[in-house]
């Protein structure tokens, strides 16, 4: 619930008119503190040519997805309106998994849908290890 929040906080914080669609109810993330200051968190760290560059290498995923949703995700990155869009949170993404101790297998997903239609995705693993981060 910490985790939801401390995102829905965060966004809200740079994006007012975002719309936000969170695993957990409002009302069980009631009185929940969060673990960011969004002041402190500066929101110019996504640069739109790193984004351009990053779907330049998708091409061949974002064609499977028009030919199978009938949607293009994005030929390019571009500016919207944030009050015609939704961001999906699930901050804890295998449950089951986390209580068991498979960390491994545990994500945090966030998906943001303009008007009606997916367009792009998060998929982090707080818990994989690699050479900076050792579990």
């Amino acid at each position: 619930m910490r985790a939801q929040k401390t995102i829905e906080t965060c966004l809200k914080h740079h994006f007012p008119n975002l719309h936000l669609q969170g695993e957990e109810s409002k009302q069980s993330l009631e009185g929940v503190v969060i673990k960011a200051d969004p002041t402190q968190i500066n929101k110019s760290f996504i640069k739109e040519d790193l984004l351009n560059k990053s779907l330049s290498t998708r091409q061949e995923f974002n064609q499977n997805m028009k030919n199978e949703y009938e949607h293009e995700i994005w030929s390019k990155f571009e500016s919207f309106n944030t009050s015609n869009s939704v961001v999906y949170i699930d901050p804890l993404d295998g449950t089951k998994d986390f209580v068991n101790g498979n960390l491994c297998a545990v994500t945090v997903l966030i998906g943001l849908a303009i008007d009606g239609v997916p367009k792009a995705s998060i998929v982090h693993n707080p818990f994989k290890s690699n050479e900076n981060n050792e579990k």
